[in-house]
């Protein structure tokens, strides 16, 4: 154990002898209240080749007051918790310090007091070949967790797929269908679905790059749908047909893709080709 403080009968810094390498540093320490910016002490790696870095520990994120002790964050918490003579609730920290620089053998550590009378005191360090492990937080159920679940959905529906809802009428009223396959698979089948009111778009999607023509079967619960078919890269749109029949189109242009614009009613099954 080591204590350090600049108080009288303490000495105000500790070289630690070490002579290896390390990816992360753990320390097993306490302290009592800091009395100013919450600093209770401060480490120093120093390296072979002179150089050295030098890290304050915390109150309340590297360690904690060893009277009452609390603490739970991603790099510390609390080791041991018991009692002594004149308290029930005692306990000493850990901290996991990450060297960022592994490849460099350590020589020694160096503890260093506070400014004022605090005493930081050390119990044990040990190193460790790696940096320190933070596990997800939550179970994961084959996706991203949390709000990356939401973009990675948004990017595989909205983005790939091409089925957006309108914020105006939703439920997949008055969607829009803008299918970007045509660098992923010539032939897909889609089938996006809200389960609560049992909305859905559905289609399969072909490209024939012989005859130039991009073929969509489309089938939804809204009663109409906004086109936006992207055409495969250095090709415009030449002609579109629904269920046969020729229907008016705009041709828009964003950046160097080009895509046929325009509207269908979703009466049962519509076929829907896109020459290009």
């Amino acid at each position: 154990m080591v204590a350090v403080a600049r108080q009288k009968g303490f000495v105000a810094e500790k070289e630690i002898t070490v002579n290896k390498k390390a990816a992360s540093v753990y320390f097993l320490h306490t302290s009592g209240k800091p009395t100013s910016e919450n600093v209770s002490g401060a480490v120093s790696l120093q390296y072979a080749d002179g150089t050295r870095i030098t890290r304050y520990m915390l109150m309340d994120k590297q360690l904690a007051y060893w009277w009452f002790s609390s603490l739970n964050t991603d790099h510390s918490g609390i080791a041991w918790y018991g009692s002594n003579d004149v308290s029930k609730g005692i306990g000493l920290s850990w901290c996991a310090l990450d060297n960022p620089h592994p490849d460099k053998v350590i020589t020694k550590i160096i503890l260093h007091s506070a400014q004022d009378a605090t005493i930081y005191t050390v119990f044990a360090i040990s190193l460790a070949d790696r940096k320190h492990f933070v596990p997800v937080s939550g179970p994961s159920f084959g996706g991203p967790d949390n709000w990356a679940a939401a973009t990675a959905m948004a990017a595989l529906v909205e983005g790939m797929a091409g089925v957006k809802d309108s914020p105006k009428t939703q439920a997949y009223a008055v969607p829009t269908l803008s299918p970007r396959w045509d660098q992923a698979s010539d032939t897909v089948k889609a089938i996006v679905r809200y389960a609560a009111s049992k909305a859905y778009v559905a289609y399969t999607y072909t490209r024939d790059a012989t005859q130039k023509k991009i073929t969509l079967n489309v089938t939804g619960s809204g009663k109409e749908m906004n086109c936006h078919i992207l055409t495969p890269s250095g090709t415009k749109p030449r002609q579109v047909r629904v269920d046969g029949a020729p229907v008016a189109f705009k041709t828009s242009q964003i950046e160097n893709s080009s895509y046929a614009d325009f509207k269908i009613n979703l009466v049962g099954t519509q076929l829907v080709t896109v020459d290009y």
